[in-house]
């Protein structure tokens, strides 16, 4: 693995190889439009947004919103507190992202790594910023 977008979600959908035009025909679109809408780096409803040079980027992921009823974030530090983002937006080899429920209810975080396991705990809504040194000593469970 080489390279890992770590600046946020919506970049998954909207970004464009370097050497390309910002046009919606070039954006890599690794995650659904839906997904890339409920980035909640951004402000719901704001037009301060990364990539908007791109030609019809809100067309393409509609309104910005929360996917059932959860946002998603990249995390900005590993377990040793090192950020995630070498300035690019990208690390050599690491990423971890995070989806919490947009109000405070009783309902899990999550959370995964370059090592592929899903991880869940009750945050009250709280985003999770910094991936944990242990987390099972954190508290979070590991999904099956």
């Amino acid at each position: 693995m080489a390279n890992c977008w770590t600046r946020d979600i919506y970049g998954l959908y909207a970004l464009c190889p370097r050497k390309s035009e910002p046009l919606t025909e070039n954006m890599i679109k690794l995650v659904e439009p839906s997904l890339a809408a409920a980035d909640g780096a951004y402000a719901w409803g704001s037009e301060d947004l990364p990539y908007r040079d791109a030609v019809g980027v809100r067309d393409s992921i509609g309104a910005r919103s929360p996917k059932a009823s959860y946002a998603y974030i990249a995390m900005t530090h590993d377990e040793a507190g090192r950020p995630y983002d070498a300035g690019d937006g990208r690390h050599p080899s690491k990423y971890a992202f995070c989806a919490y429920p947009v109000h405070a209810t009783p309902m899990p975080t999550y959370i995964v790594n370059e090592g592929r396991t899903i991880w869940c705990k009750e945050t009250r809504g709280a985003r999770v910023t910094r991936w944990p040194a242990d987390p099972a000593a954190e508290g979070w469970r590991k999904l099956d």
